[in-house]
């Protein structure tokens, strides 16, 4: 093998260590960043706006670091700069390597002197020393991650509302309070398509009545109670975290939480949910007949807050004189809507009633006014 092409080998060598010596100090800052948010936020509880940028950065710093060592080893990509390194470092080639080099026709004697010159050692000792310290603070980094509880790590990995009870209590167990911290998730009914909500920290919850408040906290629910206008609520334990579920009642009412001397308060507001707004639009008046005959259009108009079941128009026939009367009553084209998973309910249903509303209908012989009606 010439001098040129063991120089090129260790150029390959050299290379290969150089990008392994990247990904391994960007890893080790990435894990040391991460270790230090972790260890942060167990002993004092960062916020999560400051947890959502930990990874982020971490992503940002890794790749700078990964691209400054790749920009510092990029003399590797020179077979001179390769041979100069040697020769700093194996004083034994008397600088015949680089002469081998810059000569066009390399001589017998400098390809003698250079093959006599082992420099593999060497190199394998600079590798060492090289890819050693980030290896050892990946190590350390590594450990301290694994260290830190689940709870922690899912903290920093992926913050969330709610995560509060995820980290783990630093005082000891007969000096915290276990009402704080307090995680509350409002469950809406099914009707409304609305999403389910978490509140940390909750002095007051405001839902729909009818809706489900779900109280969590950390520990055991031995020795807590809740009572709501004194009547006791149960409380269940749940994957060491104690848990309480309550309706939203029809009024406004005091949620009291107690463990041992600790207490807290949290106010349940409730709002009722809206009735549907129905407008007929045509006909737009009551009309008299003396012989009820022909048809007409029925149009109409029905919103909601949270969406509609289904519409439908209504109809009511009286007949009779006197005293003595009779009534006959029926549905002209009910409609099954989409409701609010589809679309907002008064604009869906404002469509296809008057889409269904569009065709002539016949009058009832001696009917009253026709209304529409809708079912939320």
């Amino acid at each position: 093998m010439t001098a040129r092409e063991r120089v090129a080998s260790t150029r390959r060598t050299l290379g290969a260590a150089i990008c392994a010596r990247a990904l391994i100090w960007s890893a080790a800052i990435a894990a040391s960043l991460l270790a230090i948010a972790g260890v942060a936020d167990w002993l004092v509880g960062a916020p999560r706006a400051v947890r959502a940028l930990v990874l982020p950065a971490t992503i940002v710093l890794a790749l700078a670091v990964f691209a400054y060592a790749l920009w510092r080893g990029r003399r590797v990509s020179s077979l001179a700069a390769v041979a100069l390194w040697l020769e700093e470092r194996v004083p034994a080639l008397n600088y015949s390597l680089v002469s081998a080099l810059e000569s066009s026709t390399s001589s017998a004697m400098l390809e003698r002197e250079v093959s006599a010159v082992t420099w593999m050692p060497v190199v394998r000792h600079a590798l060492g020393h090289a890819l050693l310290p980030p290896l050892v603070i990946l190590a350390s980094a590594a450990a301290l991650l694994i260290a830190l509880p689940a709870g922690v790590r899912a903290r920093i990995a992926a913050p969330r509302v709610g995560d509060t009870l995820l980290r783990p209590a630093v005082a000891p167990a007969s000096l915290r309070s276990r009402l704080t911290p307090l995680v509350a998730d409002v469950v809406p009914p099914p009707y409304t398509g609305a999403p389910r909500v978490t509140i940390e920290e909750p002095s007051s919850i405001e839902a729909l009545a009818g809706a489900r408040a779900i109280l969590r906290g950390r520990g055991s629910s031995d020795g807590i109670t809740a009572t709501i206008n004194g009547a006791p609520v149960s409380i269940a334990d749940s994957a060491n975290r104690w848990r309480l579920e309550i309706a939203m009642p029809a009024k406004p009412v005091a949620l009291e939480l107690r463990d041992r001397t600790f207490a807290r308060t949290v106010i349940l507001v409730p709002h009722a949910d809206s009735l549907p707004v129905i407008t007929l639009l045509a006909p737009a008046r009551d009309s008299v007949m003396r012989i009820p005959a022909g048809s007409f259009a029925l149009t109409a108009q029905a919103t909601d807050d949270y969406g509609l079941d289904a519409g439908w128009f209504e109809y009511i026939v009286s007949s009779g004189e006197g005293e003595n009367f009779t009534f006959r009553s029926g549905v002209v084209r009910r409609a099954a809507l989409a409701g609010a998973g589809d679309a907002p309910g008064g604009l869906l249903l404002r469509h296809l009633i008057s889409k269904m509303a569009s065709t002539t209908t016949p009058t009832p012989r001696g009917s009253e006014p026709m209304p529409t009606a809708a079912r939320a």
